[in-house]
């Protein structure tokens, strides 16, 4: 007897599931909103219990940040990346390890520091400081 074929059954088809409903711009800075507060909340937490020195160090990160304007001299580069590998070790439950620390070492002891002096330099003569006001009263 010869054996026929047959197709397979078709699969079930799955309903269709419908858009979840879309945030309103008010509903989305609402939500924003919210999530700042308790960040700054947590914030206000973690700092209030910090000693003196600690608030200062805190605040020497911060300038070190502020001041990463795009600046390539190897001294910057070093500490911002330092601190930025810091942060997403940190951010990822290991910490920094030595190797990290010794990695950036390595990045600063590679460094042309002769030749990113004079560029240093030359990018000063570039832009010479304001003269400094005087009072006439």
């Amino acid at each position: 007897m010869p054996q026929t074929k047959t197709k397979p059954a078709a699969p079930k088809a799955q309903p269709i599931q419908p858009e979840p409903p879309q945030l309103t711009e008010q509903q989305k800075e609402e939500a924003t909103e919210k999530h700042r507060r308790q960040l700054l909340g947590e914030l206000v937490a973690a700092i209030s219990d910090l000693s003196k020195h600690e608030l200062e160090t805190l605040r020497d990160f911060k300038l070190v940040m502020d001041h990463d304007r795009g600046s390539n001299t190897p001294i910057e580069e070093f500490l911002t990346g330092l601190v930025h590998s810091y942060g997403a070790a940190d951010e990822g439950g290991r910490g920094m390890t030595l190797a990290d620390v010794e990695w950036h070492m390595t990045q600063l002891r590679d460094a042309d520091l002769e030749r990113e002096i004079e560029h240093a330099h030359f990018m000063a003569s570039r832009y010479p400081l304001p003269k400094p006001e005087t009072n006439n009263s």
